[in-house]
């Protein structure tokens, strides 16, 4: 090889060596990684925390083990989490459900679910979220649970539940939310259980339940309600169970329900 060649060669070398270095201040993602153990994916002691000056956090999700088939349900005991960056549990395999309990949560990208097509439940619970995107839970058109408890969320958005036609269990509890939109829930025919105790419900919509023909069970324990519309459950031929005791202790007795 002449000299021409070879400092060709080097020149070649220290470009290709240059595209793939990281930028000055550039940061490798953190990977969060855990061994499965059917049919749990369970991330210990993990800690993403929002910098001080605002900036998000970069990580991705990694299963090692997986037999390939089993539904896997993923969790974080003991770990921080304080950003849920967007698609971050698409990279894991058959996931079914996702728990995000006490993972000091405080901001959960708009796509944060994105790439999930087989999940049934998602659980966030006790975290100070205060709020959610509206379009958080699109496209998730086969989950059947969601637990959104203990988050400080002020209101419920009917965006939400859009594509949430298999729902069939909802609990909001220990929450701040005041009141519901007449049509918070329009696409979710197929609830039949609905938590949304331990909030701060004033009123509610005469019709707000109306859209719930396959409801069975109706939570609103421990609101500030002092009276509810007369026709409020008239449209739920299959509701068996309400409860409505307030915190001074008084009780309504809605027709559906008397013995």
């Amino acid at each position: 090889m002449g000299l021409r060649d070879a400092l060709l060669t080097v020149l070649i070398v220290a470009i290709v060596a240059s595209t793939i270095q990281p930028s000055a201040g550039a940061t490798v993602p953190l990977t969060l990684k855990c061994i499965f153990n059917d049919p749990d994916c369970i991330i210990t002691r993990a800690s993403v925390r929002i910098s001080d000056a605002g900036q998000m956090p970069t990580y991705q999700l990694k299963m090692d083990g997986y037999d390939g088939q089993t539904r896997v349900v993923v969790s974080f005991p003991d770990s921080v989490l304080e950003y849920i960056p967007g698609s971050v549990f698409a990279t894991l395999p058959n996931i079914t459900t996702i728990r995000l309990m006490e993972t000091q949560t405080r901001i959960l990208d708009e796509n944060a679910f994105q790439g999930l097509d087989s999940v049934l439940g998602i659980m966030i619970i006790n975290n100070p979220l205060k709020g959610l995107p509206k379009n958080i839970f699109r496209g998730l058109d086969k989950l059947t649970t969601l637990r959104l408890d203990g988050l400080g969320l002020t209101a419920v958005a009917p965006e939400w539940f859009r594509d949430l036609g298999q729902l069939s269990s909802l609990m909001l509890t220990k929450n701040r939310v005041r009141t519901l939109e007449a049509t918070v829930f329009q696409h979710c025919p197929k609830l039949v259980s609905l938590e949304l105790s331990i909030n701060a419900i004033e009123s509610l919509p005469a019709t707000v339940f109306d859209t719930l023909s396959a409801i069975e069970s109706i939570n609103l324990a421990d609101n500030r309600l002092t009276e509810v519309h007369e026709n409020l459950f008239a449209n739920n031929g299959e509701l068996r169970a309400v409860i409505l005791t307030t915190t001074h202790s008084r009780t309504f007795r809605p027709s559906c329900c008397e013995t």
